[in-house]
């Protein structure tokens, strides 16, 4: 069974209802990479609660849009040198005539 590296979510290990519900993934058998991803979106959205002092369990509509605007307005971080080459590869240009970006395109040609 995979350990929960809760030292690097502290929040979400201190918020008993998120670390219960990290806990079940986990014993739903769920990949580490999976309970990692999940784990950092809880640690970075508790932060973002903490930040605006909000109670996440009561939390509504007007918080959760500022959360999705906080998301949508933070810079995209670079890739390493190799996955930037294959996103350039496989975003679809502006003057593609195909939607689908390269590698799904080659899969159903």
């Amino acid at each position: 069974m995979i350990q929960v590296r809760w030292d690097r979510y502290p929040r979400t290990a201190e918020f008993d209802l998120a670390r219960r519900w990290v806990t079940i993934q986990v014993n739903l058998g769920l990949a580490r990479n999976t309970i990692d991803a999940y784990s950092r979106a809880l640690e970075d959205y508790l932060g973002f609660s903490q930040r605006q002092c909000a109670n996440v369990t009561s939390a509504g509509r007007d918080h959760i849009a500022a959360y999705v605007h906080d998301l949508t307005s933070r810079p995209i971080p670079e890739a390493p040198s190799a996955g930037r080459s294959a996103l350039k590869r496989d975003l679809p240009t502006q003057h593609s005539s195909s939607v689908l970006p390269h590698s799904a395109s080659s899969m159903i040609s």
